[in-house]
């Protein structure tokens, strides 16, 4: 075959890609028309991925560096305009990589970097009382923001006050006006201890709302909500309804909400709208609306209010569609978190990063370091989605509940170290694991799993219960339905995340269940309650729930199966690393599989460089590219993919092994 034939196809494979490039480009360039006198720059429900994504995902390769970068960026291109923007977080800072720890005492300093106008709590940081004690302590996390934390319903149990302050004003620099702004969280239920949340049905009506409303702590000429809760959550409608009666239907009010780690944009009425940017720092969320034909204070405001006659039985018309309500002029843009992309969003810029961006991506890379992030556990053979079905190849929780729990918790033995029970005797007990299927969000990569891949799959750690030792098979299915249907039960809600479109139940159970069986019933502790609940409901007595040995956590049973089952192969050179020297993270090499291993990568990278030649030669025979060109292809092809077949080192950092 003639490869010049295929210069034609070559060329408009080119054009096409370069057009596609420019149409991206004039959409990306699209923020700077949408900037307003009020603009407000959104992260929500970052579950601490304040690295950013780009070892695995590298599309989203921005972190908080570059997000800082970013938000320097625009801040001088708004005032060149004199045009104010605030930067906002939204909640859920907790849960999601290594960097968080219980309490949050590596991840915070990090966060203290952002310069954040307005912090939010999320529901995320009130699971544990550590974490609540050790953000509202004196001269802690809470005090550091000077103000800027808002907790409008979020108690701390102990002093009965709220964590932050209810309210606070922000000053805009050019229109002069003061922007009221809230920090609402949605009625949670199964918040720890130290904390408490008002039901938001009860939070606006109290007098503190009603009388910042009328004004008693001054003039405001537009209102912002920071609410972590879905976009289109009927408590939204709760407190818009109230300003409405207080302050009437021309105040402009600005919902940012969050929770439900979807994209969304609700319009409430011609003065109102809801947007929600994301999870993960996969979204950086742009939000605007306009003040120039409206008065800058309430009492204008109400002197030209009537009622309004919008409604929008969707409530999800976008700007695109032509539905934006006029009053405001809202505006919004969701902006992936891409280094490239933000370049582009910014109107094409050269160069994103600015020195405290750059020292807060270092910061943060430190910390990873010193926590043992980037130390090798094994090497996964596939990839393995947390949101697929329970019988699908590549499932997740089809390899939790079929091989990873079995083997390391269900199957094991009362001989030897190896045991985590409290109290076995009989090796043939029948034992089940129920666990609730909102645990996992992230996915297993093929290829090196290091500490931080598993600590994102496994973001909670959770100690696993021995429930019960005499729970027969009858009684487990009438509490919870037969496996792999396992419904919600009564009262337990905590799948506002389910994942995988309806795939899975909302709880997932490892071990079969016969009706003549009697079961030792294991769970973890954050679903412990429901699950002793249901079982004492059924077998009509109490049960008395121990922790396991050494308190063995979900997080151990993966470490345990990736270390038994996955390890990995490295070459001799590797095999003098820190990671070999530490005994808990052995990799099992051979002298002899690590020279073949070595010899068979160059062989590969090898037969590609000479097949990329040969290809090029053929196509372009009357110019052929030089060498230094090609390496330059080859530097830029590995690092979109983050592997190299030819290098002979690992690229990865050391640190301390990790505190628990």
């Amino acid at each position: 075959m003639n490869l010049n034939h295929n210069i034609p196809f070559i060329l408009l494979l080119i054009v096409v890609s370069f057009q596609t490039v420019l149409a991206s480009s004039k959409e990306a360039k699209g923020l700077l028309p949408l900037l307003s006198d009020v603009n407000v720059l959104v992260v929500t429900d970052t579950h601490s991925w304040v690295a950013g994504h780009g070892r695995h995902e590298p599309q989203q390769n921005a972190g908080y560096g570059d997000v800082l970068s970013f938000h320097e960026r625009l801040s001088a291109i708004c005032a060149s305009q004199q045009k104010d923007l605030f930067f906002v977080m939204n909640g859920d800072f907790m849960h999601g990589t290594g960097l968080t720890t219980n309490p949050p005492k590596y991840l915070t300093p990090i966060l203290e970097k952002m310069p954040w106008d307005a912090v939010n709590i999320g529901n995320h940081e009130l699971y544990a009382n550590s974490t609540v004690d050790f953000i509202s302590k004196k001269g802690g996390f809470v005090d550091f923001w000077d103000g800027k934390y808002i907790t409008s319903n979020t108690i701390h149990s102990e002093t009965n006050a709220p964590i932050g302050l209810r309210y606070q004003f922000l000053e805009g620099t050019y229109t002069s006006t003061r922007i009221l702004t809230f920090g609402f969280l949605y009625n949670m239920e199964d918040s720890c201890r130290a904390a408490k949340v008002e039901r938001v049905q009860d939070a606006v009506q109290s007098s503190w709302f009603t009388d910042v409303l009328k004004g008693a702590d001054g003039d405001f000429g537009a209102i912002l909500v920071l609410a972590h809760m879905d976009a289109a959550d009927p408590l939204v409608s709760v407190i818009l309804d109230r300003i409405r009666e207080v302050c009437g239907h021309r105040m402009p009010v600005q919902f940012i909400t969050g929770h439900s780690h979807m994209r969304k944009y609700e319009i409430l009425d011609p003065y109102s709208t809801s947007f929600e940017a994301g999870r993960y720092l996969d979204t950086l969320g742009f939000a605007s609306f306009s003040l120039s034909s409206s008065p800058k204070n309430r009492q204008e405001l109400l002197a030209l209010d009537e009622p309004t006659t919008f409604f929008n039985e969707s409530r999800n018309i976008s700007h695109e569609e032509g539905g934006l309500p006029e009053g405001a002029n809202f505006q919004y843009m969701y902006i992936d978190t891409n280094i490239d992309n933000f370049k582009q969003v910014l109107g094409g810029i050269q160069e994103l990063e600015t020195k405290s961006g750059k020292e807060l991506s270092t910061f943060i890379k430190q910390t990873q370091q010193n926590l043992g992030l980037f130390k090798i556990i094994g090497c996964s053979p596939n990839f393995y989605r947390a949101s697929e079905g329970l019988d699908e190849p590549d499932s997740l929780w089809g390899l939790f509940a079929k091989e990873v729990v079995p083997s390391q918790l269900l199957l094991l033995t009362s001989d030897g170290e190896s045991d985590g029970y409290n109290n076995q005797e009989n090796d043939d007990i029948h034992r089940v694991y129920i666990q609730g299927s909102g645990a996992y969000y992230y996915d297993i990569y093929p290829g090196e799993i290091i500490v931080d891949d598993l600590m994102s799959v496994d973001r909670f750690g959770d100690v696993i219960y021995l429930v019960d030792t005499r729970i027969r098979g009858s009684d487990f299915i009438k509490a919870f339905g037969p496996p792999k249907t396992i419904t919600d039960g009564n009262d337990h809600e905590d799948c506002h995340h389910c994942i995988g479109g309806g795939t899975l139940p909302p709880y997932i159970v490892s071990g079969s269940v016969e009706e003549h069986n009697v079961y030792e019933v294991y769970a973890t502790f954050f679903d412990l309650h429901h699950v002793e609940g249901q079982l004492a409901n059924v077998t009509q007595r109490s049960l008395s729930p121990v922790p396991m040995k050494n308190n063995m956590s979900t997080r151990d049973l993966w470490i345990g199966f990736v270390k038994a089952e996955w390890a990995c192969v490295v070459s001799p050179e590797d095999s003098n690393s820190d990671i070999l020297k530490d005994s808990s993270w052995v990799q099992l090499p051979t002298f002899a599989i690590g020279h073949f291993s070595r010899f068979v990568r160059l062989a590969l990278c090898g037969s590609m460089v000479v097949l990329s030649l040969v290809l090029v030669i053929l196509t372009l025979p009357q110019k052929s590219r030089s060498s230094e060109t090609l390496c330059k292809a080859e530097k830029q092809k590995e690092e979109e993919t983050n592997y190299n077949l030819c290098d002979d080192k690992l690229d990865i950092s050391y640190g301390v092994p990790i505190e628990e």
